[in-house]
């Protein structure tokens, strides 16, 4: 009974540690990446933007943080800071479109020529995002990464767990708001350690030819 207690204690503490952690990961991510209107005014020049979606909304429409995104995005092609996009996402099961496919036509119709803007539709995570783009994100030899700024540690993660780690982030607009600071650095403690999880034991099933045969809903 005693080792059991134990055992249950330290599965607690564990818990208790990672959850601590991913707080602190969705906080500082929030409060110290950086907007991407301050890339705009640095000369470095990116190959490629990643955008990632937040989902979309019932009747195939970008929601509003998706949205918030995508105009990033486009904002630091028409700045001249990236010379082309990517946007990334799965939609609704209901949606006509998907948000990545929804992103693009939006890129394409504030102006960014067709080719320069792809888009990988079947996504269901952060972690899918970033191996279904790697076809793309291959390519580049410098990458932006733009999303909200509370995911963009774990979005970061992410991209160098799937092999083309970003050469920086940027965030639409900062959070202001501290009751909402903490409702997402609360969303974030709950993904960081399952992320890393499931991260790790399908790399340890793709070293041995088994990722395959995963459950589809793995990554998801």
């Amino acid at each position: 009974m005693r080792r059991l207690l134990r055992t249950l204690a330290g599965l607690v503490l564990i818990a208790v540690a990672l959850y601590g952690i991913g707080f602190a990961g969705g906080l500082g991510s929030a409060l110290l990446t950086p907007s991407c209107a301050t890339l705009k005014t640095r000369e470095a020049r990116f190959d490629l933007a990643v955008v990632l979606s937040s989902g979309m909304q019932a009747g195939g429409t970008l929601g509003p943080v998706t949205a918030d995104r995508l105009m990033a995005g486009v904002g630091l092609y028409e700045a001249g800071t990236v010379a082309r996009l990517h946007m990334t996402g799965d939609g609704l099961p209901q949606s006509p479109v998907s948000a990545g496919g929804a992103m693009r036509d939006k890129a394409i119709a504030e102006g960014v020529p067709p080719d320069l803007v792809t888009a990988e539709e079947h996504s269901r995570s952060t972690l899918e995002s970033a191996l279904l783009s790697r076809g793309e994100t291959a390519d580049a030899d410098t990458i932006v990464l733009v999303s909200s700024g509370f995911h963009l540690w774990r979005a970061a993660a992410s991209m160098a767990w799937a092999g083309t780690p970003v050469d920086a982030t940027c965030h639409p607009a900062a959070m202001t708001d501290p009751s909402e600071l903490l409702e997402k650095a609360h969303y974030e403690a709950l993904r960081w350690g399952p992320n890393a999880l499931r991260a790790l034991l399908w790399s340890a099933a793709d070293l041995i030819g088994l990722s395959e045969r995963l459950p589809d809903w793995w990554l998801a």
